[in-house]
């Protein structure tokens, strides 16, 4: 293979591309309020986020965002 034609390490830079840009897109990050009525949620038992307001849990509740 010659030099600068790609190959594995392109390959690797895609994939680290494209992980970063699904990390960093806001509609996939786990949420910090409720959506419902923007009260911030609550560290419950076992890591469940809930709200303390309206009872909203994550992930029981969480929808994917349009």
């Amino acid at each position: 293979m010659a030099s600068g034609s790609g190959g594995w390490y392109t390959l690797l830079q895609i994939a680290r591309e494209a992980e970063l840009d699904r990390t960093s897109d806001p509609r996939n990050r786990e949420p910090v309020a409720c959506p419902r009525c923007g009260e911030p949620l609550a560290q419950g038992l076992g890591g469940v986020r809930h709200c303390r307001w309206d009872g909203w849990q994550y992930p029981r509740d969480w929808t994917e965002p349009l």
